[in-house]
């Protein structure tokens, strides 16, 4: 078979694999998606059959992160086709694991039809050893589908990455056989089909178990507000504007009761501690101010005397008496007056107390806080994992004029502790959360500090994760940053309110299933029930060992063909 003929059969699958992920969603192509590979494989030499797996690999995540490009221009002031050069180097680096897929023909030659157990095992050590910046498994794929899906409250995602591609392997050699007219593996094609059959067993017994649970749990109704803007809009507009913008979506909600109102990441474009009010504005510009507020009806929600709001716009004594309220007595009015507790997404400045040589006077980190329904702040978080280009730019405190060619990036710190809050429902109940923001609801060990455990007082009922996905514009990203978030509410067995500032929001169970999933760039403000259960499962007791215990089984297979030879 020559090398053209090969590539044309590799890129089917380099093709559908996008298809697969978010938002397309096609879970049902990846149990024969590597077929075509394979088939491409069959015979080669191994250094052939690497870069012709490589190859593969970088056509499908040149496709699947096109995004980046677009997030690049928005997160820096890099041209298009600067940020452009950046998604190749990157696709480059970032594809280096499909190259284990070309191990397939040596290890058919040197294992026989134990390479349909090899590969598997393979591919799961490349995913769990090989550093990537955005982690993206191949099991992730069935994440909307709960029977298949249970399995990752055990083995974690790498579990069905397995799955899918010990499937894939045993229906190639399956079909190899049907061509050269031998003997089908019956044995591998039986244990696979047990395999698959028992982990639909467990998953229906699994989301039946979790579900009579929920049915039982307490009830924690919360909000899902976020706006149809674009990042240019926003960027565009006065900070005071948006405040106003999350103002006018909690009024909507303030009567449906909430226990708990979320705003997302970036909805405060200030410190909410700080001394900041209209009265540091402008005569002609506050005045504008203050009735936005009247006419958003914020002043309706906060301990005010009940004749503020009518006479806001003609009596100047008023506006002036409403221009001196803070933020901060605001935020607490709101909280205070609706009676629920209030997240609010947004950065924080700091004095630096030593700086170094070339450092800035100030510390910014990416926050959040809560204010209580007492009217007072509960607590603050830091984000612990900033976002690599995003939120500061790697090497530049060695390398300083990086700042200077890449500009547009932050330089935020990170924090050190995941922080627990209190929320309550209806009834008094207490319930313990944590607050993953943006990027960190993706990262598996991150997340298994977030869901704590070592006491009752660092143990969350359930999650919150906040983020600004307006950064990625209207692609393919939102839907998979989404998508990676909700495995992990299956992996640590916690139920998730994702609150995006333009989407994807919704509420994720413990077992995996969506719900109130809203439309990126859609304006919403609604008040959801979240049933409220931590469940124990054995991932988050050490069963996330599983993609480790694979890279042992990798080394061993290899090292067991090598000791074969031919």
């Amino acid at each position: 078979m020559s090398l053209p003929v090969r590539l044309l059969l590799c890129l089917p699958t380099a093709l559908v694999i996008p298809f697969i992920s978010a938002p397309a969603n096609l879970h049902f192509l990846h149990w024969f998606a590597f077929l075509p590979l394979f088939f491409a494989l069959d015979g080669v030499s191994l250094r052939r059959g690497v870069l012709l797996s490589y190859a593969t690999g970088w056509v499908s995540n040149f496709i699947i992160f096109w995004w980046l490009i677009e997030t690049i221009q928005r997160f820096s002031s890099l041209p298009w086709a600067l940020a452009f050069v950046v998604h190749l180097l990157s696709t480059t680096v970032f594809s280096l694991s499909y190259g284990l897929f070309g191990l397939m023909p040596w290890l058919r030659q040197r294992l026989g039809p134990w390479w349909m157990l090899a590969m598997p095992l393979v591919v799961v050590a490349g995913e769990q050893a090989f550093p990537v910046l955005f982690p993206y498994y191949q099991g992730v794929s069935q994440y909307r589908q709960p029977w298949m899906f249970q399995l990752a409250s055990v083995t974690g995602v790498m579990g069905i990455s397995f799955l899918i591609l010990l499937v894939n392997s045993v229906l190639t050699e399956t079909a190899f056989a049907l061509r050269a007219r031998t003997r089908p593996p019956l044995r591998a094609l039986a244990l696979t089909a047990g395999l698959l059959l028992a982990n639909l067993g467990f998953g229906a017994w699994r989301v039946a178990a979790v579900e009579a649970e929920l049915a039982q749990a307490p009830v924690l109704r919360v909000s899902l507000l976020q706006q149809g803007v674009t990042m240019e809009q926003r960027l565009t507009e006065s900070p005071w504007e948006g405040f106003f913008s999350w103002i006018d979506l909690t009024r909507k909600v303030f009567e449906q009761k909430p226990d708990l109102v979320v705003w997302p990441e970036g909805s405060l474009a200030f410190n909410p501690t700080e001394d900041r009010s209209f009265s540091s504005i402008r005569s002609s510009q506050r005045k504008m101010l203050v009735r936005r507020l009247a006419e958003i009806g914020a002043f309706d929600m906060l301990p005010l005397p009940p004749e503020v709001g009518p006479l806001i716009s003609t009596n100047e004594r008023l506006v002036d008496a409403a221009a001196a309220l803070s933020v901060q007595s605001m935020l607490d009015g709101f909280a205070q007056q609706g009676n629920f507790d209030l997240l609010i997404g947004g950065g924080t400045i700091e004095d630096n107390p030593n700086p170094g040589p070339g450092e800035r006077e100030y510390i910014a980190f990416n926050s959040l806080y809560v204010f209580d329904s007492e009217g007072g702040i509960e607590g603050r978080f830091d984000k612990m994992v900033p976002l690599p280009f995003g939120e500061y730019i790697p090497l530049a405190d060695t390398f300083p004029i990086l700042k200077t060619i890449v500009q547009g990036p932050g330089d935020f710190r990170a924090g050190t502790e995941p922080t627990f809050f209190t929320a309550h429902t209806a009834d008094g109940q207490a319930l313990r959360y944590s607050t993953p923001i943006c990027y960190e609801a993706i990262l598996q060990p991150t997340m298994r500090r977030f869901a704590g455990g070592a006491s009752p007082e660092t143990t969350a009922d359930f999650l919150v994760n906040i983020t600004n996905d307006a950064w990625f514009g209207d692609t393919a990203s939102p839907h998979q940053h989404a998508m990676l978030t909700a495995v992990q509410t299956v992996q640590v067995g916690r139920p998730m309110l994702r609150i995006a500032y333009t989407g994807i929001s919704w509420v994720v169970e413990p077992h995996g299933v969506i719900l109130h999933e809203t439309a990126p760039f859609t304006d919403h403000a609604e008040v959801v029930p979240m049933r409220v259960k931590a469940l124990t499962t054995v991932y988050s007791r050490g069963g996330w060992v599983f993609g480790w215990l694979c890279v042992g089984g990798a080394v061993g297979m290899v090292v067991w063909g090598r000791r074969r030879g031919v």
